[in-house]
């Protein structure tokens, strides 16, 4: 299974991107939903998110996600 969640920097920030599949007119594609400055450790606590976040996304069922079709019927 592929990760959700990523991190990008960019410009002095750190962004928190999310793979989005639904809703999107374009097709599937990575959407940011956190923005943080570089200053005072925040890119380590971005990791530290991205890594928990990444983890919870592991254990949660997931029936039409596109990403990981096992075709378990």
């Amino acid at each position: 299974m592929k990760k959700r969640y990523k991190l990008l920097e960019k410009n002095g920030k750190v962004h928190i991107l999310h793979w989005v599949t639904d809703g999107v007119l374009f097709g599937p594609d990575w959407e940011s939903i956190a923005t943080f400055d570089k200053q005072d450790s925040n890119l380590e606590r971005c990791k530290t998110i991205i890594r928990l976040m990444n983890e919870c996304d592991k254990h949660t069922d997931h029936p039409n996600d596109d990403r990981t079709r096992n075709n378990k019927n």
